[in-house]
């Protein structure tokens, strides 16, 4: 790959998390990079996601199913994994497998201890790092909640509850996933 020619990105899920949580930064980054490919069985998601990337130069390819992506797709430079917690550890497999280079993949890395195991295994084997989405840990709303806990300004806490709306405002109404028959 020459250094004029655009990292090729496939994406497995449009939704909220991954075009309001990845895509919108490629448009403020320095390197250059495409999004080649989306799978998301989501209309609403597809048509959301093309929305954002109506700044590349190539219209991405667009499958209902990630499966189809991986088999028609001929390489990926980098691979997002946005899907429902319960739909990441089959997609990031067959990614390393078809010969990513890197991954973007929300969490929880799997479903289950072996499964995590597996794909950290297979991303060693094949060197390819994978980043785990932890990405509010650094967010400066957070960064400053925890300070603000930690000097004791809202005194001392005795229950908690957390819960994320940010996807959900990103979100365009009805794009809820909605998995193929056969998805899990």
């Amino acid at each position: 790959m020459s250094n004029k020619e655009p990292l090729r990105i496939g994406i497995v899920g449009a939704g909220g998390r991954g075009v309001g949580g990845y895509l919108r930064y490629f448009e403020k980054s320095p390197i250059k990079a495409e999004v080649t490919a989306i799978a998301d069985p989501s209309a609403i998601n597809v048509e959301y996601c093309l929305k954002v990337l109506t700044h590349q130069a190539h219209q991405p390819a667009v499958y209902q199913d990630w499966r189809e992506m991986l088999d028609k797709e001929d390489h990926f430079d980098g691979m997002i994994i946005a899907t429902p917690n319960f739909l990441h550890g089959a997609p990031a497999l067959a990614s390393l497998e078809k010969g990513v280079r890197a991954m973007a993949l929300e969490k929880p890395l799997a479903n289950t201890p072996e499964e995590c195991r597996l794909i950290l295994r297979r991303s060693e084997e094949l060197s390819v790092p994978i980043q785990l989405g932890f990405v509010f840990r650094s967010a400066p709303f957070f960064s400053t909640v925890k300070r603000l806990l930690q000097e004791g300004v809202v005194g001392r806490i005795v229950s908690m509850q957390a819960d994320e709306l940010v996807s959900a405002q990103r979100r365009p109404a009805g794009s809820l996933w909605q998995p193929l028959p056969g998805q899990g």
